[in-house]
């Protein structure tokens, strides 16, 4: 009987022992392969403050101009030229803000115009949102930029940081500075902030040689208040 159980004994752990073994020489899985042109999703922008609370990035642009421009009353299609919208989108929102009361509007001949109302009731705190609210994120300054050239160095200030009285807006050094290209950005940006900008471009070579020689217009930019977006200043 014991000689039974023993080599009963035998059998169960050579069956253990086979199974263990016929696991052990299973091929191993592969790990799969992860492509080359495979990259992370870069995070969506959040909308600037004023777009986000009037929920119309048209509406946000047409009201931070107006706000820019409180004297001045302007037609259609001049809004459409100056903000880089579609004549129908500008209207429908113009109409819309008129409504209620935050724009008045006045018939001359065959055109209507739009300007702010003082008698909103609301005027100053809209304003002040319009006004001094970001309307660009450094993200999207480098994005319209990198469009257009290929810039080593981007500086801001001024009307991009919400400082009056610096020297310029925008400072930008690339190997190659193209002024037709960096203008066509220029507008681009224009057309958000609601104000015209001044801008300087150097080429690197320049750019160098200026620092070195202590360049009176490149120690105003930097003694001034800015922020680098990209790009170091040499020591």
């Amino acid at each position: 009987m014991a000689r039974k159980q023993t080599a009963k004994n035998r059998r169960k752990r050579h069956k253990k022992v086979s199974k263990k073994d016929a696991r052990s020489h299973r091929r191993p899985k592969k790990k799969p392969r992860v492509s080359s042109k495979t990259r992370q999703s870069s995070p969506k922008q959040s909308l600037p403050m004023l777009e986000a609370l009037l929920g119309s990035p048209a509406r946000a642009r047409i009201l931070r101009f107006l706000y820019r421009h409180p004297d001045a009353a302007y037609n259609l299609k001049t809004l459409s030229k100056i903000l880089l919208l579609k004549t129908p989108s500008v209207a429908r929102e113009c109409l819309a803000l008129a409504r209620l009361g935050i724009l008045k509007s006045r018939s001359g001949g065959s055109r209507k115009t739009y300007q702010v109302s003082a008698a909103f009731p609301f005027s100053g705190e809209l304003r002040a949102i319009s006004v001094h609210s970001h309307a660009l994120s450094s993200a999207q300054i480098l994005s319209e930029l990198s469009k257009k050239i290929h810039p080593k160095l981007v500086v801001i200030s001024g009307s991009f940081l919400n400082i009056p009285g610096s020297p310029t807006d925008l400072f930008v050094v690339a190997d190659r500075v193209s002024e037709k290209q960096l203008a066509s950005a220029m507008k681009q940006f224009e057309a958000q902030l609601g104000t015209e900008l001044r801008w300087s471009a150097f080429n690197t070579n320049e750019f160098i040689y200026r620092w070195k020689m202590f360049d009176r217009f490149l120690k105003s930019i930097f003694e001034s208040t800015h922020e680098i977006l990209l790009g170091k200043v040499p020591k």
